[in-house]
């Protein structure tokens, strides 16, 4: 019955039996900790500067993860400059000689360091320490989901233990160096591993939920479109708005055609908010999402697994295996870790006459398989490669009964099959005064799409006619080989600086057929099928620098520059060709007002690439986004309140809108730089730690959009209408409470609460100055729900729900434009419960 959760058990026996397998596996294996050795002499460059920024250079220099549980007494304290030939451990020491701090190795590749002696003689934080070597052996609670990354540890110690660190810090790579994200002049969301798993943030899908400012437009399978701070166009290049990297591969994909990344064995994600054009090149006019994925550690075994079963209302289960394996082949020389996802996702869209229900559901299969090897003490090289194979069904076409109706009268159900390949290489070597690093990327990418099936209205009223049915099938085949090399300063000293080129070679190939025809009745033969086949090529190189210079203790200035040229070929029943160039500085500005109280202002430019129209028709050139940013963050109250906020005004200009050329020309869809546009914002993101055990936070952003110029007749936009395809307003509430269940069994909840404004789409060129082409999705709102406890000392149990407020509403502007009758879009999952069981040895 509607309303009602329909909960149905799991489809077979084996879902049953991995469940107890993992169950016993678990309560056999126990957990095994691993100190680190830190045995291994590496060269180190470490100059004199304050202790906080000595031990995260240490840490940048020797791959550990550092916690510092009293990081304003650190910036206090000074360290004397270590360089040479050390072992990790004996530089730490080094760094530490002659201060009141003290470190202990928590797991394989995790270091803690906190402050001794107190008034009791004891080492400060003594129980806290304990704490964090249990938590070794156990679940840590989740860090909060800001770009501070956490809670911090939690335990029964007293509230007003001296080592409690309140919110932790993420350390970022945004800039192509290891930094402290408040320290990096760019408005950035950092989430770390544990924030993904409390939020179920499994795949690229699911950050427009964590991320403000950030948009994602999927129907599931083979289509995403990203927009980030506003910059959001469906029309003219293919090329993508929003660049995306996996790990330094660059797997950029089209506009609306970026990979489906997975989440699991992550160390974290960066979203870096506005133009990344120097840096990050071409794609990157609105940001750049990062997933940083964990390295091989290479002194100790270490396996984890984590089995899921979901029940969604109305729909059937779905049940997810992933599991990851770390070995090292050659004790601090050489190891692999390997990753692994099996998703089989339920649907819950019916097809009625058709007989079948459930059509959207999934079947994902994801390796991942990444080595490290040391040869020398200066060189490491990183091979990775990912096998992704998803056949699927589409999630588009719902209608409010959760129903799907195939145009044309016919009863094919939509199908789609996913399949890609990253292979990459990357090696870094320290020359002494210049570290080097090569990073080279292929991806082999094939989509396969049938029976996508949709309406299409051509004429609005007074001359109103039925609309035109679409069904369509098409293959997309993409190659791409790109290759960056790069150079940049070593150490932490007052000049920094990177140096780079960048190669990019990308074919596609995309063959569609379609039958376009008004609805007939049942049993009416297809008309014939329109082909079209399109050939895209690409070959594109950039040249950049970036730059920062500390002017006086508080003041660094930085500049940076990239250039790139962009030669492109599209084939279709004639070839044309031509070359897009872009020029894209930044200049940034960044005054400390104290250590954890950070201001800075900056300037960035961003770009599209250019491309083709049809029919001898001129080509158009790249779109360019301009931003002038100011920001802040802040570290305050001992840090147990972080504070991120920034406003900015973009200039949109070359914006490639759509238009029909005039009589006597035949009504053909052209693209041209026609438009020009501001874009105003503002973000935040406040987290507040007032005891050891609670977490409080919102972020949001707010971003009003108008294009100010439109220089032809008949087309996509008129000057005063609102830029597409994103929400105007924003914002998440979250509240996490960690507490201690029984004896020694680490447990929290966490509740998020978000709420993404409506987006719009109009297309103003089908019917001349009218304005009935519009259309705006439905506010959403979703509540979600975490709960987590250990179980055993390798064993956890986690119970979530997702949607409980079952909101059913759109959340695509772009379907069912103008048609009278459909209610047709994408919508949320419904209502969803799961339960995870998460063993790890180590």
């Amino acid at each position: 019955m509607p309303g009602l959760l329909c909960i149905r058990p799991p489809r077979s026996v084996l879902t049953m039996r991995l469940l107890i397998v993992v169950i016993l596996t678990s309560l056999m294996c126990g957990r095994l900790h691993a100190q680190a050795s830190a045995s291994l002499p590496i060269k180190l460059t470490i100059e004199s500067q304050t202790l906080q920024r000595a031990i995260y250079s240490w840490a940048e220099q020797t791959g550990y993860q550092v916690l510092i549980l009293n990081p304003r007494e650190a910036q206090r304290q000074s360290a004397k400059n270590v360089k040479g030939y050390y072992t990790p451990e004996g530089a730490l020491r080094m760094l530490l000689a002659g201060s009141n701090f003290r470190y202990v190795f928590t797991d394989s590749h995790t270091v803690t360091i906190q402050t001794a002696p107190d008034e009791d003689g004891a080492p400060s934080g003594q129980q806290s320490l304990r704490f964090l070597n249990e938590s070794a052996v156990s679940p840590q609670p989740p860090a909060s989901q800001s770009s501070r990354g956490g809670s911090g540890p939690v335990g029964a110690e007293s509230q007003s233990d001296a080592s409690y660190a309140g919110i932790q810090e993420i350390l970022v790579t945004a800039q192509k160096r290891q930094e402290r994200s408040l320290d990096v002049p760019i408005s950035i969301v950092a989430i770390d591993s544990a924030t993904l798993d409390s939020r179920n943030i499994r795949a690229l899908d699911d950050l427009a939920m964590a991320v403000p400012g950030l948009s994602i437009q999927s129907d599931g399978s083979t289509t995403r479109q990203v927009t980030l701070r506003g910059i959001s166009n469906r029309f003219g290049s293919t090329s993508s708005l929003v660049g995306i990297y996996l790990d330094e591969a660059a797997v950029t994909g089209g506009v609306t055609s970026q990979l489906d990344l997975r989440t699991y064995d992550l160390e974290r994600i960066e979203v870096l908010r506005g133009p990344q054009g120097t840096l990050y090149g071409d794609g990157s006019a609105g940001g750049t999402v990062r997933f940083i994925t964990k390295n091989p550690v290479l002194d100790s075994f270490a396996f984890k697994s984590d089995f899921s079963t979901l029940f969604t209302q109305d729909g059937s289960p779905s049940e997810q295996v992933d599991a990851v394996v770390n070995v090292p082949l050659v004790q601090d020389v050489l190891g692999l870790r390997l990753a692994g996802t099996y998703d089989h996702e339920g649907g819950w869209i019916d097809q009625p006459v058709a007989g079948r229900s459930n059509i959207n559901g999934q079947d994902l299969k994801e390796v991942r398989l990444k080595g490290l090897w040391l040869p020398t003490a200066d060189m490491s090289v990183t091979p990775m490669v990912v096998i992704h194979r998803n056949n699927s069904g589409l999630t588009f076409g719902e209608d409010r009964n959760g129903d799907y109706t195939q145009v044309l009268n016919q009863t094919s159900i939509p199908r789609a099959a996913d399949n890609y390949d990253i292979y990459n290489l990357t090696v870094t070597y320290d020359l002494g005064t210049v570290h080097m690093l090569n990073t080279a990327t292929y991806i082999k990418q094939d989509k396969d799409v049938r029976n996508s099936g949709a309406p299409l209205q051509i004429l609005a009223a007074p001359d109103e006619l039925p609309p035109l049915e679409v069904l369509q099938s098409y293959t997309v085949n993409s190659r791409t080989f790109n290759d960056e090399l790069r150079f940049s300063s070593p150490g932490s000293g007052p000049w920094q600086w990177t140096i780079g080129a960048f190669y990019r070679h990308l074919t596609a190939d995309t063959n569609n057929s379609a039958f376009i025809d008004l609805p007939e009745a049942p049993g009416t033969p297809l008309p014939d099928p329109s082909v079209s086949i399109l050939q895209n090529g690409s070959k594109s190189w950039a040249g950049f620098a970036d730059t920062s210079y500390k002017l006086i203790d508080p003041l660094t200035l930085g500049v940076g520059v990239r250039y790139f040229k962009d030669q492109e070929r599209l084939t279709t029943d004639t070839v044309q060709e031509g070359t897009f160039t872009a020029t894209s500085p930044r200049v940034h500005l960044d005054y400390k007002i104290r250590p954890d109280i950070n201001t800075y202002a900056s300037f960035a430019k961003g770009f599209r690439s250019g491309g083709f129209n049809a029919f001898d028709q001129p080509s158009f050139g790249p779109e360019v986004v301009r931003t002038f940013e100011l920001g802040t963050k802040m570290s305050l109250l001992n840090n147990t309140v972080g504070i991120d906020a920034a406003i900015f005004y973009s200039k949109y200009t070359g914006y490639q809108v759509a238009g029909i050329l005039p009589p006597p020309t035949p009504p053909l869809n052209i693209y041209r730089n026609a438009g020009e546009a501001e874009l105003k914002g503002i973000e935040w993101d406040f987290e507040w730690r007032p005891t050891r055990d609670w977490t409080l936070g919102i972020n949001g952003d707010y971003i009003g959009t108008e294009f100010t110029k439109i220089d032809v007749a008949d087309t996509t936009y008129d000057k005063g209408d609102p830029l597409d395809l994103f929400p105007r307003l924003g914002y998440t509430v979250f509240a996490q409470r960690n507490f201690v269940v029984g004896v020694g069994h680490l447990a929290y909840l966490r509740l998020d609460f978000n709420q993404q404004g409506r987006e719009t789409y109009r297309n103003r060129s089908v019917n001349g100055p009218s304005s009935w082409y519009f259309n705006e999705s439905d506010v959403i709102k979703m509540l979600n729900l975490h709960a987590n406890v250990s179980l055993l000392k390798n064993l956890t149990m986690s119970l979530f729900a997702q949607n409980l407020l079952n909101d059913r509403g759109s959340t695509d502007p772009t379907q069912g434009l103008g048609v009278s009758g459909f209610d047709i879009t994408t919508r949320p999952r419904p209502r969803t419960f799961g339960i995870n069981f998460a063993m790890e040895i180590e």
